[in-house]
């Protein structure tokens, strides 16, 4: 790590050639005799989301040691010309119990229940697609875990026990919101995530369904969670931002 008063910088090229990194991948070609059949159906989520958290800092430094685009800054066009050359190119996978896994299969195909990814037209999964029967998920807490690129993984969370997951996710989500929500009722408006308008389907598609979710998992002096629903879509006299 590069330290300074301004900010913290990886030395990606140094983390690539460690020792650790070494042992990270020899770990990862496990992943391919793992026995998911064995597992329940929360510590098959355990397991996801602990391998795409590592797998996405992964890919965050290879994407940066080749010099990749930033999504971001692509026009669409860009864009759809980036797309067609990752899938032609080198798709970034593991192998996992004999079969390839993507971020965007694992997040979108398995996390999502093959939800469409909002950078996609179609589902990650095809419907006889092996793989979805290993996991039966759709809550929207793991958006809140499993970052979109380019975006920078700001904490890391160890899923280790089934017994804990629902506590974990709880948390993980309330210390997100607790950083990202501004409320300001001088102004009438309230600050959101912008992941909850990217993935707004998943917490109810409205934005009373929403507003509910963030005030489960939020801790506000100000309003309610009935308080804060009848000032944005009743009375319209708070504004919601997303950024």
């Amino acid at each position: 790590m590069v330290e300074n008063e301004e900010q913290t910088e990886i030395d990606v090229n140094g983390a690539l050639h460690s020792s650790e990194y070494n042992g990270y991948l020899l770990a990862a070609s496990e992943l391919d005799k793992v026995n998911l059949n064995t597992l329940s159906q929360k510590e098959k989520i355990c397991f996801f989301l602990n391998i795409y958290q590592c797998m996405y800092i992964h890919f965050y430094l290879k994407s940066v040691s080749e010099e990749r685009p930033v999504w971001a800054d692509l026009s669409y066009f860009r864009r759809a010309k980036q797309l067609v050359a990752d899938y032609y190119d080198k798709p970034f996978f593991y192998s996992i119990a004999g079969m390839r896994y993507t971020l965007d299969e694992i997040k979108h195909g398995l996390l999502r229940s093959n939800k469409k990814s909002p950078h996609y037209w179609f589902p990650s999964l095809t419907a006889k697609d092996m793989r979805l029967g290993q996991l039966k998920c759709g809550d929207p807490r793991v958006n809140f875990v499993c970052f979109d690129w380019p975006n920078s993984a700001e904490h890391i969370e160890d899923f280790s026990s089934e017994d804990e997951l629902d506590d974990k996710l709880n948390s993980f989500v309330y210390e997100y919101l607790m950083a990202k929500v501004n409320v300001d009722t001088m102004n009438g408006e309230i600050a959101l995530p912008k992941i909850l308008e990217t993935y707004k389907a998943d917490f109810g598609g409205t934005e009373e369904s929403i507003l509910r979710f963030v005030w489960r998992h939020f801790d506000c002096e100000e309003l309610d969670e009935n308080a804060v629903v009848r000032e944005v879509c009743t009375k319209k006299s708070l504004l919601v931002r997303y950024e």
